[in-house]
């Protein structure tokens, strides 16, 4: 052994630290995977909000309509809960369901968003600035609900490739 001021440890001359010093890849994947899905559940929080604040919006704003509302709130619960989701997943040592799930309920939320994204420009009747307002919320709550989606579907697919690869390495 060296230290910083002691003798070299032997059979070395201290040029062979990076060959010695190296992490398998799946680890490196492991932990930008598990990054990466951190961010996107914050982002899938920051949609939760967006969510919330269209539904409340399309409420007071649309005469008090009570589909909107409850469409709305179920979609920001969804969304909430497929976030905690991937929190808890990101936290995991191996291979389980709430990852699975998580990755599917991403792919679901992506395709929500698409056809809410869809509904409210097919649907745009401009007359107010106020509905102008409207319509680019509704439109940037989907396309952030669409990224954060598609953001976690990568990061959720990456950890399982990791996953698979520690299996394999392994030799389970």
């Amino acid at each position: 052994m060296s230290s910083a001021a002691g003798p070299r440890a032997e059979g070395t001359d201290g040029k062979d630290h990076k060959f010695r010093q190296r992490v398998d890849d799946h680890y490196k994947l492991m932990a930008g995977s598990r990054l990466s899905l951190r961010i996107a559940c914050r982002m899938l929080l920051g949609t939760t909000a967006g969510c919330g604040m269209r539904a409340a919006l399309a409420y007071t704003a649309g005469g008090g309509q009570l589909p909107q509302l409850v469409c709305g709130a179920l979609l920001s619960i969804f969304t909430m809960g497929l976030a905690f989701m991937g929190f808890k997943a990101a936290r995991l040592q191996q291979l389980r369901p709430p990852l699975t799930m998580f990755y599917q309920g991403c792919l679901l939320l992506m395709l929500l968003f698409l056809a809410l994204g869809g509904i409210c420009a097919g649907t745009a009747t401009i007359t107010t600035s106020a509905a102008v307002a409207y319509l680019i919320l509704e439109e940037s709550v989907a396309a952030l609900g669409i990224c954060s989606s598609l953001y976690g579907v990568k990061a959720a697919g990456s950890l399982q490739h990791a996953f698979e690869l520690q299996a394999k390495k392994r030799g389970r």
